[in-house]
């Protein structure tokens, strides 16, 4: 999902490029611009944080949860088991 979302803010981005490299509307087109790179580096490291989460697998049903899920449904709670 997130990765979607930088695809649009690329486009965006190469969009305004286009728009600025005419000449036209250059101030206001800046502006834009420069809030679409903030939104695309907020969504990076976004996508950062999410992959770095830890998975674990669970010995019944061979699902991989993050550590709060495997602990509220799987392992000795498995419906599997």
């Amino acid at each position: 999902m997130i990765e979607k979302a930088i695809l649009k803010l690329d486009e965006s981005i190469e969009t305004h490029i286009k728009v600025i490299g005419t000449g036209r509307g250059i101030a206001a087109n800046s502006q834009s611009f420069n809030e679409l790179i903030k939104a695309r580096e907020t969504l990076c490291s976004m996508q950062v944080v999410t992959s770095k989460v830890d998975l674990i697998k669970c010995e019944h049903c061979g699902e991989e949860n993050t550590k709060a899920m495997h602990g509220r449904w799987h392992g000795d709670k498995c419906k599997k088991k």
